[in-house]
């Protein structure tokens, strides 16, 4: 089952990332935080690094330097923090506000995350989401669970992971299954919703690809996403432990470059897993929450 709109593409200047990234750092000042400080302060400057090899028609070579990997973590995470602000009200709400602050930390890298360090990249997927259905459900509360929403009258409480390599999934999996279950044991009338960013299980060339076309891009979204799915829903469905656990969202997250074009295309593309019953009014719980997951 898949959202009416699975796949979203923004297409925007490296100008635009920059403005709203300054528009982000006097936000962050005003609650008494430091964005030079943190890693987003080295995102920054390696954005304009990227923006300087691709308008000297060094893309390629880019991608094959030290570089690379730290830039298109720049470009990911910074487009997800500009999305935060833009549809959270992070300044007026103390919960967000030191959800920020746990974001503004950690390694610059992910690959340099540890159990110890990894909160910061685990809060800003739990808020990149949580913002989609604030714009969807204009009803999201980070206070229970990673967050909790109302749609059509029924509360969906979610657990966000971010499995670290294939061998950690059905550990990071079977931890939400079990959080959700204690949360519904707790407030019956709740829904689980299983939420895992699969960026990490992507390797160097998915992370960046140039493309010909915005649809040959959609096909490579689509294909990581439905790739991960096959492989371990029925792995996830054997281990559901309370039934009100509905189903789970795949999402994925990458920039590309589209030929001829300069501009990053930041792609977004959420597939989901159902695990109720077809035609059952649990499924169609889901199959109505997943037409209101909009990527912003």
């Amino acid at each position: 089952m898949n959202s009416n709109d699975p796949f979203k593409i923004n297409k925007i200047t490296f100008e635009e990332i920059l403005n709203d990234l300054q528009k982000v750092k006097q936000t962050i000042k005003s609650i008494n935080l430091n964005f030079d400080k943190s890693r987003f302060g080295t995102y920054h400057q390696r954005i304009v690094k990227l923006w300087d090899a691709i308008n000297v028609n060094q893309t390629e070579k880019f991608r094959r330097s030290n570089d690379f990997e730290t830039s298109i973590i720049a470009l990911v995470e910074s487009i997800e923090l500009i999305s935060i602000f833009d549809n959270l009200p992070i300044t007026t709400n103390p919960v967000l506000t030191e959800k920020i602050r746990k974001i503004l930390k950690g390694p610059i890298l992910p690959r340099d995350e540890n159990h110890n360090s990894n909160e910061s990249r685990n809060t800003i997927f739990e808020l990149n989401l949580g913002a989609h259905f604030k714009k969807a459900t204009n009803n999201v509360d980070f206070s229970t669970g990673d967050f909790l929403s109302i749609y059509n009258g029924d509360t969906f409480v979610f657990e966000c992971k971010r499995p670290f390599a294939q061998r950690n999934t059905m550990k990071n999996f079977n931890k939400a299954n079990r959080q959700l279950s204690s949360k519904i044991n707790a407030q019956p009338n709740y829904y689980g919703i299983i939420a895992l960013s699969i960026n990490r299980l992507l390797t160097k060339g998915e992370l960046f690809p140039v493309v010909n076309t915005e649809e040959q891009l959609k096909m490579i979204m689509e294909n990581a996403v439905q790739d991960f799915i096959s492989l371990w829903e029925q792995k996830f469905i054997s281990k559901i432990i309370n039934i009100k656990i509905l189903g789970m969202i795949v999402h994925l997250l990458v920039p590309a470059i589209v030929e001829d074009q300069g501009i990053p295309f930041i792609s977004q593309f959420s597939g989901i897993t159902n695990f109720c019953l077809n035609n059952s009014s649990d499924f169609f719980k889901l199959k109505n929450l997943s037409m209101s997951l909009r990527p912003i």
